[in-house]
């Protein structure tokens, strides 16, 4: 799984490149990424994702931050899983005998 973004470039001239800070839940910054206009970025099902892209120049000074961008991505919904006996033992006496059991998958 992953997650494109995207920005459009500044029109000044003296820009060298962006920035992109990537947190996950929440926590301190776990990836600094440079890059132009654009950047594809791996991300896990459940966990949030925030991105804020800032400029730098070519004297290397950082512009101000963009607004940050958060997603989650969705954690698929898990069926029901339903046991479903398909043969019983032909001797309710005799507990040995195996049973078949078929598992389906409830939609």
């Amino acid at each position: 799984n992953s997650v494109m973004l995207s920005w459009n470039s500044s029109a000044e001239q003296c820009i060298d490149h962006y920035n992109i800070t990537v947190t996950r839940n929440n926590m301190n910054p776990v990836d600094m990424i440079s890059d132009t206009t654009s950047y594809v970025y791996p991300i896990d099902r459940g966990v949030e994702y925030c991105f804020t892209v800032f400029v730098v120049d070519i004297a290397n000074r950082r512009g101000p931050d963009s607004m940050s961008q958060c997603l989650t991505a969705e954690v698929p919904e898990v069926p029901d899983i339903i046991p479903q006996p398909t043969n019983y033992p032909d001797d309710p006496d005799n507990l040995d005998d195996p049973v078949d059991v078929f598992i389906g998958i409830e939609q």
